[in-house]
């Protein structure tokens, strides 16, 4: 049986360890824990990421229906 705030944890052979304090609000005396990174090199890499997976094939595929239109009208 496991207590009211602990959670039993599994290893990668699914045989469960002590029972861990669950995580959560009940965490006093200690500052948050931070969710974020803020580094430069960070942003940057986040920026290409965006602009290589999002912005460029939502361009490229506007190019190509751009060429694409003429030569289909053509015929």
């Amino acid at each position: 049986m496991v207590d009211e705030g602990t959670r039993p944890v599994a290893r990668a052979d699914n045989a469960l360890l002590a029972p861990q304090p669950a995580a959560g609000p009940a965490r006093a005396g200690t500052e948050p824990r931070r969710k974020t990174i803020s580094n430069p090199n960070v942003h940057r890499l986040q920026r290409r990421h965006f602009l290589l997976f999002d912005i460029a094939p939502i361009l490229g595929t506007t190019v190509a229906l751009l060429l694409l239109w003429p030569a289909a009208s053509k015929t």
